[in-house]
């Protein structure tokens, strides 16, 4: 996703601060994903960080969790904006440590995931409409 206008992006980030106290009395809140994507009912979770910053703990629970699904993988990326310099991957229940990363192996990670997800079979999925914002004024 290109961000075509950055001040309608901003505008539209949540504080799911809203939600604090919804999932019991832990310290349980919504993390945000920076980038998914989906093929034959595959997944690939992108998740980037500033060089240095830790993984959150119930990121890096949520992540594993997914991935022993078999069907999400996520690539937690580090480095400044599209200068990618290392790279972990979750899949499969496993964890592999961040190693160094640049633009084109970034890529071609990307491309062998995809190259795997796409031998996939999904089975069929129900063609119907995505849900639709409804204006008040509608009935």
């Amino acid at each position: 996703m290109s961000i075509d206008n950055p001040e309608k992006f901003v505008a539209g980030i949540w504080d799911w601060a809203v939600l604090d106290g919804c999932f019991g009395d832990g310290h349980i809140r919504p993390t945000d994903i920076d980038g998914a994507v989906e093929r034959n009912g595959r997944m690939l979770l992108l998740e980037t960080k500033q060089p240095g910053a830790e993984i959150p703990y119930g990121q890096h629970v949520m992540f594993l969790k997914a991935s022993q699904s078999g069907y999400v993988t996520t690539f937690v990326v580090w480095g400044p904006r599209g200068s990618p310099v290392q790279m972990a991957q979750y899949h499969k229940g496993q964890v592999r440590p961040a190693r160094l990363c640049d633009i084109q192996k970034l890529r071609s990670e990307c491309e062998r995931w995809y190259e795997w997800a796409n031998e996939q079979n999904s089975g069929t999925i129900s063609h119907t409409p995505p849900p639709r914002f409804i204006n008040e004024t509608t009935t």
